[in-house]
């Protein structure tokens, strides 16, 4: 900019765009009391509960640059076929569009992102959809979802439908038919510390289907308990599965089928059957000083339930009975270097339910080995006041004398 503006003319627009700002500040937001479109940018809110709304679509988003905030109110249908409790489309894509403080109950579709780039979906409930709770499909990108409660939906509870690098965590996806689901495309999503258990057939699955290949997705952290598959993989190549727990499922704890080149370490596995795999996958890393995730001193394969090996040398990995292979069923190579529990070492107690964390304000950075983090507290999000005019105009009057300064500095 300085190329551009002589003097301190970039300066007086800097300053004169931050008072803008500071006053804008303290304007309110539209308030919402029925089902609605929404075609403008800025922020609105819903002052009242709506409930058994006959609508196709109660609250459409159409407009760039959009928060709607429930406010903890809750929107309610009849559970019709194709039907949205929030609705964001716009054929021609959308960007910056949140959702937050809501409950959505009742609808095929809770709250449904379709080619939106660059938003939240922020601490709501959406429970007993037909369908799915939440879903970003048709390239959505670059969303982040944090501490959703997405339960009790008739299908899927969170789903990522040929959309690519989603940010999931904090979120509790529990009791659907399947808690998290990533197919048809999509790549590089991250789920970081989200809880999927006790749903009837996955918690977390990661599937092709039809259309392109679902690759180098980074699940980390993560809760798959006490469903029929903990962590289920099909035809899903290349992906990061690093210090989740998979506890009490039905079937196994993780299964891989027509999957290669996903790397699976530092991973908690007890389950009666704990794995399937008939690819070719990486099952260790290599063997590197630092706490595993039951507590030992080196990182480098997963904790089994049913390794029966010795740990001769106490570093805590298994050095016999190698590769692990869960008595055949990776059929092609296992873990080298299984987890074990020393004398020094205490299990982790890992429940089959986690609350929400704080939410996120920017992509994280996550490696392939990553420090396993207990069950997290939750932290609730904070509210960024509006700058009141007893303090705007000060800071007004403040910035006005910084720009007569400027003038006659020229």
């Amino acid at each position: 900019m300085a190329k551009i503006f002589k003097g301190h003319t970039a300066l007086r627009i800097g300053i004169v765009n931050i008072v803008i700002l500071l006053l804008a500040g303290g304007s309110g937001a539209a308030e919402i009391s029925s089902c609605t479109t929404i075609t403008s940018p800025g922020e609105y809110v819903l002052n009242q509960s709506i409930i058994d709304s006959g609508a196709t679509s109660c609250i459409n988003i159409t407009s760039n640059d959009v928060v709607f905030d429930g406010a903890g109110y809750t929107i309610d249908g009849i559970d019709g076929d194709e039907t949205y409790g929030v609705h964001v489309y716009n054929p021609t894509g959308l960007t910056n569009v949140t959702v937050k403080n809501l409950t959505v109950t009742d609808w095929y579709h809770g709250i449904f992102y379709h080619q939106v780039a660059g938003g939240s979906i922020a601490n709501n409930n959406a429970y007993s959809n037909r369908y799915t709770g939440i879903s970003l499909v048709g390239e959505s990108s670059a969303n982040i979802l944090t501490a959703n409660n997405v339960n009790s939906n008739g299908y899927t509870g969170i789903e990522i439908l040929d959309s690519d690098g989603n940010i999931l965590t904090g979120n509790n996806a529990n009791s659907n038919t399947i808690g998290i689901s990533i197919t048809h495309g999509g790549i590089d999503n991250i789920l970081i510390n989200n809880n999927a258990s006790l749903n009837s057939d996955t918690g977390i699955l990661l599937a092709n289907g039809v259309g392109p290949g679902v690759s180098d997705n980074i699940l980390s952290n993560n809760n798959a308990n006490s469903n029929g598959y903990g962590f289920r993989l099909e035809g899903s190549n290349n992906n990061i599965l690093d210090s989740n727990s998979a506890i009490s499922n039905t079937i196994y704890g993780i299964s891989l089928m027509d999957s290669n080149d996903n790397i699976i370490n530092n991973n908690y596995f007890d389950n009666t059957n704990n794995v399937y795999d008939d690819g070719f996958n990486t099952w260790n890393s290599t063997k590197t000083a630092g706490v595993n995730i039951i507590g030992g001193p080196y990182t480098g394969g997963n904790h089994w339930s049913d390794y029966t090996g010795a740990d001769i040398d106490g570093d805590g990995l298994g050095d016999t009975l190698l590769p692990y292979n869960s008595s055949g069923n990776i059929l092609n190579g296992g873990d080298y270097l299984p987890l074990v529990t020393s004398a020094s070492t205490v299990t982790p107690t890992v429940t089959p339910t986690a609350t929400p964390t704080a939410e996120l304000t920017a992509n994280p950075t996550v490696t392939a080995t990553l420090t396993p983090i207990p069950t997290p507290t939750p932290i609730q999000p904070i509210s960024v006041p509006e700058f009141p005019i007893s303090v705007a105009f000060p800071v007004a009057g403040i910035l006005g004398m910084v720009l007569l300064l400027v003038r006659r500095r020229d």
